[in-house]
Protein backbone atom coordinates (compact mmCIF):
# COMPACT_ATOMS: atom_id res chain seq x y z
CA UNK A 1 0.00 0.00 0.00
CA UNK A 2 1.39 3.46 -0.89
CA UNK A 3 2.83 5.54 1.93
CA UNK A 4 0.17 7.63 3.68
CA UNK A 5 -2.69 5.29 2.80
CA UNK A 6 -4.41 3.01 5.31
CA UNK A 7 -7.21 0.53 5.75
CA UNK A 8 -9.46 3.54 6.31
CA UNK A 9 -8.69 4.76 2.80
CA UNK A 10 -9.63 1.37 1.39
CA UNK A 11 -12.86 1.60 3.37
CA UNK A 12 -13.53 5.03 1.84
CA UNK A 13 -12.99 3.55 -1.62
CA UNK A 14 -15.30 0.64 -0.88
CA UNK A 15 -17.98 3.02 0.44
CA UNK A 16 -17.72 5.15 -2.68
CA UNK A 17 -17.99 2.19 -5.04
CA UNK A 18 -20.76 0.58 -3.01
CA UNK A 19 -22.78 3.80 -2.86
CA UNK A 20 -22.37 4.38 -6.60
CA UNK A 21 -23.43 0.84 -7.46
CA UNK A 22 -26.42 0.99 -5.11
CA UNK A 23 -27.64 4.31 -6.53
CA UNK A 24 -27.13 2.97 -10.07
CA UNK A 25 -29.08 -0.19 -9.22
CA UNK A 26 -31.88 1.96 -7.79
CA UNK A 27 -31.76 4.11 -10.97
CA UNK A 28 -31.31 7.31 -8.98
CA UNK A 29 -30.04 10.48 -10.63
CA UNK A 30 -26.29 10.97 -10.86
CA UNK A 31 -25.36 7.71 -9.07
CA UNK A 32 -21.60 8.16 -9.28
CA UNK A 33 -21.83 11.47 -7.41
CA UNK A 34 -24.81 11.04 -5.09
CA UNK A 35 -24.10 7.39 -4.19
CA UNK A 36 -20.63 7.90 -2.70
CA UNK A 37 -21.76 11.18 -1.14
CA UNK A 38 -24.74 9.50 0.54
CA UNK A 39 -22.64 6.55 1.74
CA UNK A 40 -19.95 8.75 3.28
CA UNK A 41 -22.57 11.08 4.81
CA UNK A 42 -24.36 8.09 6.37
CA UNK A 43 -21.14 6.73 7.84
CA UNK A 44 -20.21 10.16 9.21
CA UNK A 45 -23.74 10.59 10.64
CA UNK A 46 -23.41 7.43 12.73
CA UNK A 47 -20.13 8.72 14.15
CA UNK A 48 -17.55 6.74 12.21
CA UNK A 49 -14.46 8.81 11.51
CA UNK A 50 -12.58 7.89 8.37
CA UNK A 51 -9.27 9.42 7.29
CA UNK A 52 -9.16 12.25 4.81
CA UNK A 53 -7.19 11.87 1.63
CA UNK A 54 -3.67 13.29 1.54
CA UNK A 55 -3.51 16.94 0.40
CA UNK A 56 -1.60 15.98 -2.77
CA UNK A 57 -4.37 13.58 -3.82
CA UNK A 58 -7.00 16.25 -3.16
CA UNK A 59 -5.03 18.84 -5.16
CA UNK A 60 -4.59 16.45 -8.09
CA UNK A 61 -8.28 15.56 -8.02
CA UNK A 62 -9.23 19.26 -8.07
CA UNK A 63 -6.89 19.85 -11.02
CA UNK A 64 -8.30 16.86 -12.91
CA UNK A 65 -11.88 17.97 -12.28
CA UNK A 66 -11.17 21.56 -13.28
CA UNK A 67 -9.35 20.43 -16.42
CA UNK A 68 -12.21 18.17 -17.45
CA UNK A 69 -14.79 20.87 -16.78
CA UNK A 70 -12.80 23.45 -18.75
CA UNK A 71 -12.40 21.03 -21.66
CA UNK A 72 -16.18 20.79 -22.05
CA UNK A 73 -16.47 24.45 -23.07
CA UNK A 74 -16.44 25.15 -26.78
CA UNK A 75 -15.33 28.41 -28.38
CA UNK A 76 -18.64 28.60 -30.29
CA UNK A 77 -20.49 29.00 -27.01
CA UNK A 78 -18.77 32.31 -26.47
CA UNK A 79 -18.52 33.55 -30.05
CA UNK A 80 -22.03 32.75 -31.28
CA UNK A 81 -23.97 32.88 -28.05
CA UNK A 82 -26.41 35.50 -29.39
CA UNK A 83 -26.72 37.13 -26.01
CA UNK A 84 -26.90 33.87 -24.07
CA UNK A 85 -23.69 34.63 -22.20
CA UNK A 86 -25.04 37.97 -21.01
CA UNK A 87 -28.41 36.45 -20.07
CA UNK A 88 -26.73 33.57 -18.25
CA UNK A 89 -24.43 35.96 -16.39
CA UNK A 90 -27.34 38.16 -15.32
CA UNK A 91 -29.37 35.12 -14.23
CA UNK A 92 -26.42 33.80 -12.19
CA UNK A 93 -25.90 37.19 -10.57
CA UNK A 94 -29.62 37.42 -9.74
CA UNK A 95 -29.54 33.89 -8.27
CA UNK A 96 -26.53 34.75 -6.11
CA UNK A 97 -28.18 37.92 -4.84
CA UNK A 98 -31.43 36.10 -3.98
CA UNK A 99 -29.64 33.21 -2.27
CA UNK A 100 -27.36 35.53 -0.34
CA UNK A 101 -30.33 37.67 0.73
CA UNK A 102 -32.23 34.62 1.94
CA UNK A 103 -29.14 33.32 3.78
CA UNK A 104 -28.53 36.70 5.43
CA UNK A 105 -32.17 36.88 6.50
CA UNK A 106 -32.06 33.35 7.99
CA UNK A 107 -28.78 34.18 9.75
CA UNK A 108 -30.27 37.32 11.26
CA UNK A 109 -33.55 35.68 12.32
CA UNK A 110 -31.94 32.47 13.58
CA UNK A 111 -28.84 33.95 15.15
CA UNK A 112 -26.50 31.95 12.93
CA UNK A 113 -23.14 32.89 11.49
CA UNK A 114 -23.95 34.72 8.23
CA UNK A 115 -20.79 33.51 6.48
CA UNK A 116 -21.71 29.87 7.11
CA UNK A 117 -25.24 30.30 5.78
CA UNK A 118 -24.12 32.20 2.67
CA UNK A 119 -21.47 29.56 1.91
CA UNK A 120 -23.90 26.76 2.67
CA UNK A 121 -26.50 28.08 0.26
CA UNK A 122 -24.07 29.16 -2.47
CA UNK A 123 -24.37 27.18 -5.71
CA UNK A 124 -20.80 25.97 -5.61
CA UNK A 125 -19.29 22.61 -4.89
CA UNK A 126 -19.34 21.12 -1.42
CA UNK A 127 -15.57 20.88 -1.37
CA UNK A 128 -15.00 24.45 -2.46
CA UNK A 129 -17.49 25.87 0.02
CA UNK A 130 -16.12 23.73 2.87
CA UNK A 131 -12.56 24.81 2.08
CA UNK A 132 -13.67 28.45 1.99
CA UNK A 133 -15.45 28.00 5.34
CA UNK A 134 -12.30 26.48 6.83
CA UNK A 135 -10.20 29.36 5.48
CA UNK A 136 -12.66 31.91 6.94
CA UNK A 137 -12.74 30.08 10.27
CA UNK A 138 -16.48 29.48 10.17
CA UNK A 139 -18.52 26.32 10.76
CA UNK A 140 -17.38 23.76 8.15
CA UNK A 141 -19.86 21.12 9.34
CA UNK A 142 -22.82 23.51 8.99
CA UNK A 143 -21.72 24.65 5.52
CA UNK A 144 -21.28 21.04 4.41
CA UNK A 145 -24.65 19.98 5.85
CA UNK A 146 -26.50 22.80 4.09
CA UNK A 147 -24.73 22.00 0.81
CA UNK A 148 -25.64 18.30 1.11
CA UNK A 149 -29.30 19.06 1.79
CA UNK A 150 -29.36 21.37 -1.24
CA UNK A 151 -27.72 18.73 -3.44
CA UNK A 152 -29.99 15.89 -2.30
CA UNK A 153 -33.09 18.03 -2.81
CA UNK A 154 -32.12 19.42 -6.19
CA UNK A 155 -30.28 16.73 -8.19
CA UNK A 156 -32.84 13.92 -7.83
CA UNK A 157 -35.56 16.33 -8.98
CA UNK A 158 -33.71 17.53 -12.08
CA UNK A 159 -35.16 14.92 -14.50
CA UNK A 160 -38.79 15.94 -13.97
CA UNK A 161 -37.89 19.65 -13.91
CA UNK A 162 -36.09 19.30 -17.27
CA UNK A 163 -39.03 17.30 -18.61
CA UNK A 164 -41.47 20.07 -17.63
CA UNK A 165 -39.27 22.72 -19.23
CA UNK A 166 -38.90 20.68 -22.43
CA UNK A 167 -42.66 20.12 -22.61
CA UNK A 168 -43.30 23.83 -22.08
CA UNK A 169 -40.79 24.71 -24.82
CA UNK A 170 -42.37 22.19 -27.20
CA UNK A 171 -45.83 23.72 -26.61
CA UNK A 172 -44.48 27.23 -27.09
CA UNK A 173 -42.73 26.31 -30.34
CA UNK A 174 -45.74 24.40 -31.73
Amino acid sequence: MPQGFSLGHLTLGALAIGGALLFRLLRLANPFFLGPLAASAAVAAIGVTLPSLPPLVMALAQIALGTWLGSTFRRELFTSGNGHILATSLAALTLLMLISGAALTMAYLGGYDWEALVLGSAPGGVTEMALTAKFLGTEVALVTAIQLVRIFLFIPNLPWIVHLIARSEARRNA
